[in-house]
């Protein structure tokens, strides 16, 4: 501020030999002039930056308390590793019993998936080599002068290119009819089953609790802006009090990472183990799958697949957006961000209405038999597209 607190110009504006503004020779009018324009996509920036600081989306969805969204790996939860219970070493049991129940299917499983992925080896001859078969024709030269790298090898690599990321629903009703564990035992087939081919695979696990807020500062912080927008309500609503829909969701959600990316299978297995025991509240679908995609997004590979596993419709806390539609749209964010999303229904077909690639999953040994060819082929950008209208009526789909 260049002015005095009475409005006066200050010493150092005297100095300077004027007014600014008033076309005089002085220094300030100069050094203004000098300034770069401002962007006029200010407003627009501002806007966006303020939507980030308050997780607002494009769409005017927003987070009650984002802060109380928790991610719980192996290192910072101990229900993943067993110490909760003092009970470490069970879930690795759990682990290998549910891959004893799932019998013969695992084998099938494998089995199939190694033959499909057969078609992604690429085999080619690498010169050079100081063992193999030895290569005349192009290192004569080199034979002549004794060196060692007079050899040829046939080198055979992975063409599968893709990521592979698996959202479970873990809310309270997937432990109806055991549905977890079917959940489980499928995860478990695909994860062993993949672990030879290396595909980076990542497992998530969500629900919600029934609090939203997780500390004193975020339930203040959600207290001020309820009153801020119940004040608004009066100065636009010429005096009839209505509080204003402003969030998208409530509940806050609990991530559990039973294994990421860069984990190897073997390290992971006390965790995935536990899975059935941290089902609860209830499943807000549409922001786990942004979380997940997310998460995706940050691999290098150029095939991205997103796998949720869920067992009947979306359910959390919101007064400003549809839960299905959000979903859904969700869903088409992911198409858009270049990832293939399917739908797993855990002994539901609710999936229909959410995922245009869907599977209703009702027993792994059926899953074994009729799904797993398709979904290598999936891995190796191979589809099956179905053009029926879904029972829904609302849009067209492809059943892999």
């Amino acid at each position: 501020d260049i002015t005095d607190s009475d409005g006066k110009p200050s010493g150092d504006e005297q100095k300077a030999g004027g007014d600014i503004g008033n076309g005089g020779n002085d220094t300030y009018g100069d050094v203004i002039k000098g300034i770069d324009p401002i962007d006029p996509n200010i407003d627009a920036a501002a806007s966006r930056i303020i939507g980030e600081i308050n997780q607002t989306d494009p769409t005017g969805y927003r987070v009650w308390c984002p802060s109380a969204d928790t991610l719980h790996t192996r290192f910072n939860n101990k229900l993943l590793t067993g110490k909760k219970h003092d009970m470490v070493g069970y879930g690795r049991k759990t682990y290998e019993k549910c891959k004893k129940e799932s019998g013969s299917a695992l084998s099938t499983i494998r089995r199939k998936l190694e033959r499909v992925l057969l078609e992604a080896k690429e085999s080619l001859w690498e010169n050079g080599k100081r063992s193999g078969r030895l290569d005349v024709q192009r290192n004569a030269t080199k034979i002549v002068q004794l060196r060692p790298n007079i050899f040829r090898k046939r080198e055979t690599e992975m063409a599968v290119n893709s990521a592979l990321s698996m959202l479970v629903d873990q809310s309270g009703s997937m432990h109806d009819r055991d549905k977890i564990k079917l959940a489980q035992q499928t995860i478990i087939a695909i994860l062993e089953a993949l672990e030879p081919t290396q595909v980076p695979v990542e497992v998530i696990g969500h629900n919600t609790g029934n609090v939203p807020m997780r500390t004193e500062r975020d339930r203040q912080r959600a207290e001020r802006e309820r009153k801020a927008s119940m004040n608004m309500a009066r100065e636009f609503g010429r005096g009839r009090v209505t509080v204003v829909p402003d969030y998208g969701r409530y509940n806050k959600i609990d991530y559990f990472l039973y294994k990421s990316f860069e984990e190897s299978l073997s390290v992971c297995r006390e965790a995935l183990g536990w899975m059935e025991h941290a089902t609860k509240g209830a499943n807000a679908d549409g922001d786990a799958i942004r979380f997940a995609a997310k998460r995706l997004l940050e691999r290098q590979e150029p095939r991205k697949i997103l796998f949720v596993l869920s067992d009947g419709a979306p359910a959390w806390y919101s007064d400003t957006h549809n839960k299905h539609q959000w979903t859904r749209d969700c869903v088409e964010w992911c198409k858009h961000q270049g990832i293939e999303v399917v739908g797993l229904g855990i002994l539901d077909g609710s999936v229909a209405s959410y995922y245009p690639d869907y599977i209703v999953v009702n027993d792994i040994d059926e899953f074994a038999k009729t799904y797993i060819n398709k979904v290598a082929k999936m891995l190796l950008g191979k589809g099956e597209v179905n053009r029926d209208v879904m029972k829904t009526g609302v849009r067209r789909g492809t059943k892999i």
